[in-house]
């Protein structure tokens, strides 16, 4: 899976991955005719086709979007003659340079490709049947966000989801698809077998059914379920809903094939359209799908996306399309109940304890036998003569045993034994060996700091040596060894309440993005939830995450949409940010969770809809040092009958350490919460505004004292560029009641905010504590790249994102001399805490600029449908000197270069330059530069 990604990675990027094959080669184009114009857009993509014809150049339209964008998508095979080289990667650039010289274009992206969803937890191939089903528990669900206390069902609302398609035979969604069928319409954009390969083309065709994966029929269920058992019912049980499929049965999806399907969503007249998934990478507001998303939210269209599945990879990991000015991105907050396996303790006298355990998705395809014992594996021979660090060893079984462990004698002496071990000193595989080899039954892993409410373990190996079952359990189970040896159990499973109920899902995807955008919007309930499932793959399904949330929040609107009569994209997003109800943080109870993990709060919809209050603007974004934005302006209005009294207090959360720069540039894989809190002044606390009237009111925020710096040296590695934030509270109170310490309130509403401290100009973009940027082979000095395996690698591994990343060849005095081949980069996505990297492969060919420039400043880009600048903020610097004069910059930025040559023989170094965070291209001080040791052509 991580070979995988990886390889997605490349693509994206159109870097050369060093063992792969096939190159990118189709780009979204887009025009200048304004999307929604059937006509004019038809008009103007006729006129570019033609002339890509007129230029005789080889390539295929894949679809035209008029809708949600004016572009098209289009692949052009490797072997026009537009290049001068027989170079594939070449080919590629020239493709690039060929779109930038056409009048028409407004902007292109290269193809991306987006990977399927996936459960990170309840999806367990390897749990029971009964526990991948589950129970229903979407009543809980209901509890959590008032929609158990609203009659409305969505009806005359239509939803659409793009997705694995959907099994509308399943009878809790109706049993059919037709225009008197819940599932009124539908489509399947790809076929089964889309996405297998790198290259391979959509096969569509009208049914879209799902029977081979489960995700679109789960997400369906959550929205409209209604069938025979009152406790399980989805959100919005009479929405009318449209399906598009977009997903094959493995594999991932394109773009482009999620253009086509917004784009049929807006012409089938939907009000919603629900995206349950998103990049594996953070990302830009200029990309594609976050451009054109946000486009359909200017039509008047909800687009509700997941915010991602990566929370254990850290900040600003916000991927696009969530990332979306117009996208409401949904992060997951988990469930009260489920289903779980587990081991119910039989040998204790009184109550019997229940613990849960995780199979390993690469374990035997033995289970756990049902009764078991369960001891701590201390072999009799080294017990009592051996060191505290041979013992130490057995505890995480990677002593090898010479006998089975000592086990007292009792009636249950026939059980089997499973040892439990303790994570770390080597590797899974080794451990159960270990076990394996003197007869032990299984293996349980256990880690010793992790807390009760972090989701199990999960145990990864690839080996077919091992055949016992191996799997993880909570080291609460310790405490019973205290007082016993061992413990006799038997395999049960049982309904549990959730220690995470309520809470933030760990799994979820903290936001905000590099330019400090908060995200995500809202949380919904995606941690454990039950729903419907293909027919023939077991009905139902109990499945975690903000694939989840996102069609439970989806559904949300719809009853909001229905309830209110409005349809207005700016309105709901107001309405459901402010009633939202912020969460707590695991592990400190009267401590609010930074709003970069859950945007607004749970969504409460009864709330939303009743509401007689709107706040405005409904998140505040104070930005970082440089561009601190100290004041803002809160417009209350007062949409009831009666006069009001507001009052208004802060609720500040917990700050956000998210590096260690002492390891690496790429943000912490978990982040710390900290006690740093911003200062708020209000202009006034209390305000009356009569019926159906707006008052203003000025906040000033002091950003959490700096003197962290100079008083503790852990600052500089671990709260350096902290992020803080918190909550405006306004609030309403019973107006016979006078005691202001026992407040009766009457209306709730909260008001997310975040800043930075320090400036985001300053985070490095290079890994350089990782020792990136690098060139291989090390150890050589001298290349004459004249066969095939004499080439120079170039990796690069981001800290953080760059809106430009160039690679060029220069001298030894650092002139430069051209452009590595595909050396140019825009909307570049930072790495995760992995080893991942980005590896451009170099044959010795360099691009040369031509002679032509322009004078359009290179700082400026399209992006939607108005120009902004790259760095969305005003910039200053006390340098005015650029990395190569503004024109040859220019030509660079323009990529007009037309020639190709091989270098010469000579000593030659590479220069890489990131541009950084808020920087301005035309600045040399804005720029992150490396430059490689010095190397010899021959």
């Amino acid at each position: 899976m991580l070979i995988n990604r990886f390889f997605l990675i490349c693509y994206q990027l159109i870097l050369l991955f060093v063992t792969k094959a096939t190159y990118a080669r189709r780009f979204n184009v887009q025009l200048h005719a304004a999307a929604g114009d059937v006509e004019a857009v038809r008009a103007e993509q006729d006129a570019f086709l033609d002339q890509l014809q007129q230029s005789n150049l080889s390539f295929s339209v894949r679809f035209r979007y008029t809708r949600a964008i004016n572009a098209i998508s289009i692949d052009i095979p490797d072997s026009n003659n537009v290049s001068l080289s027989s170079s594939p990667l070449q080919d590629i650039f020239q493709q690039q340079n060929f779109l930038t010289k056409q009048p028409l274009v407004r902007q292109y992206w290269p193809g991306k490709r987006y990977p399927r969803p996936f459960s990170p937890l309840g999806n367990n191939n390897q749990s029971s049947d009964d526990v991948k089903q589950g129970t229903p528990n979407l009543v809980k669900a209901h509890q959590m966000t008032g929609v158990h206390n609203i009659t409305w069902t969505g009806k005359g609302i239509k939803l659409a989801i793009l997705d694995t398609g959907v099994d509308y035979t399943h009878p809790d969604l109706g049993g059919c698809i037709g225009e008197s069928c819940r599932i009124a319409h539908g489509y399947d954009l790809v076929g089964d077998h889309y996405g297998e390969t790198d290259n391979d083309n959509p096969i569509p065709d009208p049914d879209p059914m799902d029977v081979c994966d489960g995700h679109g029929t789960h997400v369906t269920g959550i929205i409209a379920a209604s069938g025979d058992d009152p406790s399980f019912v989805g959100v919005a049980p009479e929405v009318e809903l449209g399906v598009w499929r977009i997903f094959g049965c493995a594999g991932d999806t394109d773009d482009d094939v999620i253009l086509e399907a917004v784009d049929r969503a807006i012409e089938a007249g939907s009000n919603i359209i629900n995206l349950s998934l998103g990049g594996d990478q953070s990302a830009w507001q200029e990309d594609a799908l976050a451009v054109a998303l946000s486009n359909v939210g200017d039509l008047g269209i909800m687009v509700v996306v997941a915010q991602g599945n990566e929370g254990n990879d850290g900040i600003a990991r916000t991927p696009s399309p969530s990332i979306g000015h117009h996208v409401m991105a949904v992060g997951s907050v988990d469930n009260k109940n489920k289903l779980a396996q587990g081991f119910k303790v039989t040998n204790i006298d009184g109550e019997e304890p229940f613990f849960e355990y995780r199979l390993s998705g690469d374990s035997s395809s033995n289970p756990f036998p049902d009764k078991i014992r369960l001891m701590i594996p201390i072999s009799p021979i080294t017990n009592d003569t051996g060191s505290l660090k041979e013992k130490e060893k057995e505890r995480h079984g990677c002593q090898p045993y010479q006998i089975p462990f000592e086990r007292e004698k009792s009636d249950n002496d026939t059980y089997p034994i499973v040892a439990l071990v303790k994570r770390g000193k080597c590797s899974f595989v080794e451990k159960a060996l270990n076990l394996q080899n003197v007869g032990i039954a299984g293996m349980l892993v256990y880690e010793d700091d992790i807390k009760s409410d972090e989701p199990l373990l999960s145990v990864g190996f690839k080996s077919k040596q091992i055949q016992i079952p191996v799997g993880s359990i909570q080291n609460d189970i310790l405490t019973l060894f205290k007082n016993n040896s061992f413990l006799d159990v038997e395999r049960v499973n049982q309904v549990i309440e959730l220690p995470t109920a309520g809470l933030l899902s760990k799994f979820s995807t903290w936001g905000p993005d590099a330019e400090l955008h908060l995200k995500p919007d809202l949380a919904a309930v995606g941690g454990s939830i039950y729903s419907t499932f293909p027919m023939n793959l077991g009905k139902y399904r109990t499945m975690s995450g903000t694939s989840m949330a996102t069609p439970y929040l989806s559904g949300c609107i719809a009853l909001y949409m229905q309830a209110t009569g409005s349809r207005s994209p700016a309105q709901i997003f107001q309405a459901l940010i402010n009633y939202a109800q912020p969460v707590v943080t695991h592990h400190q109870q009267n401590r609010l969770e930074s709003p970069i993990k859950q945007g607004g709060g749970l969504v409460q919809i009864h709330n939303a809809i009743e509401g007689q209050t709107s706040v405005s603007p409904y998140k505040l974004e104070l930005n970082d040092t440089q561009f601190f934005e100290p004041e803002k302006i809160l417009y209350i209005k007062n949409k009831s009958p009666v006069q009001r009294i507001y009052y208004l207090e802060h609720q500040p959360a917990a700050a956000i350490a998210g590096y260690d720069f002492s390891k690496s540039a790429v943000p912490r894989y978990r982040p710390l919460h900290v006690d740093a809190n911003a200062t708020v002044k209000f202009e006034y606390t209390e305000v009356t505004i009569q019926p159906n009237s707006t008052q203003s009111i000025r906040i000033r925020f002091n950003p959490p004292s700096t003197d962290l710096a100079t008083t503790s040296p852990r600052y500089r590695y671990y709260y350096k560029h902290l992020l803080y934030g918190g909550y405006i509270k306004i609030f309403t109170i019973n107006k016979n009641q006078k005691d202001s310490d026992n407040k009766e309130v009457e209306e709730l509403i909260h008001v997310p905010y975040m800043g930075a401290l320090d400036n985001q100009r300053d985070l490095p973009i290079f890994d350089t504590v990782k020792g990136y940027p690098r060139i291989e082979p090390t150890n050589k000095t001298t290349f004459s790249f004249r066969h095939r395996n004499d080439l120079l690698y170039l990796h690069i591994r981001l800290g953080n994102p760059t809106a430009r990343l160039r690679t060029v060849l220069v001298n030894q005095e650092n002139k430069r001399l051209g452009t590595l081949v595909d050396g140019y980069q825009k909307w570049v996505s930072r790495n995760d805490h992995t080893d991942k990297m980005y590896t451009l492969e170099w044959d010795g060919k360099i691009i040369l600029p031509s002679s032509v420039s322009s004078s359009r400043r290179p700082s400026t880009i399209r992006s939607g449908n108005s120009m902004v600048n790259v760095q969305h903020h005003n910039y200053s610097s006390n340098s005015t000197q650029t990395i190569d004069s503004q024109q040859d910059q220019q030509k660079y930025y323009d990529k007009k270069a037309v020639v190709q040559r091989t270098v010469p023989p000579g000593r030659y170094k590479i220069r890489v330059s990131a541009l950084k965070i808020f920087g301005d291209p035309l600045l040399k001080d804005d720029w992150e530069i490396w430059y490689s040791p010095e190397f010899d052509i021959v």
